[in-house]
């Protein structure tokens, strides 16, 4: 993994924009042994893990479901209707009989809930 993130292009220069320090955190069993955050900043052009509640994985997992195309999704409407996070209502006679979400493929939409508890 380290290898094909080392091959991606890069946004920022390295030793032009220095890397802000990180939030003091536990590493995770599953976590890479190899500075995972300093390859997405490099990606991405943006330090994500500066965002509470968001860290190297998560970002990770959020850049390979979304990709680096903002225009990927023309707007916010869009892509949460692609995350399967739009209620789908189900309205009858002026009731609402069923507002459930829609079931996606992605794994984002479970990634979003737990990181909303945190």
């Amino acid at each position: 993994m380290e290898a094909y993130l080392a091959k991606l292009d890069s946004k920022v220069d390295d030793n032009t924009l220095p890397l802000s320090e990180g939030k003091s955190r536990n590493r995770r069993g599953n976590a890479p042994h190899f500075d995972l955050r300093s390859h997405l900043y490099r990606i991405t052009g943006v330090d994500f893990t500066q965002i509470h509640g968001l860290d190297a994985s998560s970002v990770y997992s959020i850049v390979t479901e979304v990709g680096l195309d903002p225009n990927a999704f023309p707007s916010v409407k869009r892509f949460t209707n692609w995350l399967a996070l739009c209620p789908n209502n189900r309205i009858t006679g002026g009731k609402v009989k069923s507002s459930k979400t829609g079931k996606s493929k992605a794994e984002l939409p479970m990634l979003f809930v737990l990181l909303q508890c945190h």
